[in-house]
């Protein structure tokens, strides 16, 4: 059985390895720890969703956001904003399409809800 593949970019690598096992059962899983690799990861494979932390340290992960949605190949790819941040300092106003929102710190359950409802629409 083939599994969507979850692209996760978190600088955090402990925490990278909580949501990586927490989603084996049901994603396949692709990990980087900066926007940089998370580049090099969406040139070699276009993920089915991505988990992205808002605070990395080589470009915030909202102007990478924005980076994302530029590129027409990327644009339509659901997108899990992962933050300790207030969501009104990241995303003034509604969140674009295809876009959720998880604060930190999150429990397994409400990742994979989260996913569930963001993957449905």
């Amino acid at each position: 059985m083939n599994l969507p593949v979850a692209l996760v970019i978190d600088d955090d690598p402990e925490l990278r390895a909580y949501i990586v096992r927490r989603l084996a059962p049901y994603y396949e899983t692709r990990e980087a720890g900066t926007c940089s690799v998370a580049l090099d990861c969406l040139e070699e494979h276009v993920p089915d969703v991505i988990l992205l932390d808002i605070g990395l340290p080589d470009t915030d992960g909202a102007t990478f956001f924005h980076v994302i949605r530029s590129r027409p190949e990327w644009a339509n790819i659901p997108i899990l904003l992962m933050t300790g941040f207030s969501l009104a300092m990241v995303f003034p106003g509604q969140l674009p399409l295809r876009t959720a929102y998880l604060p930190k710190p999150f429990t397994s359950r409400s990742l994979l809800l989260a996913l569930e409802g963001l993957t449905e629409k």
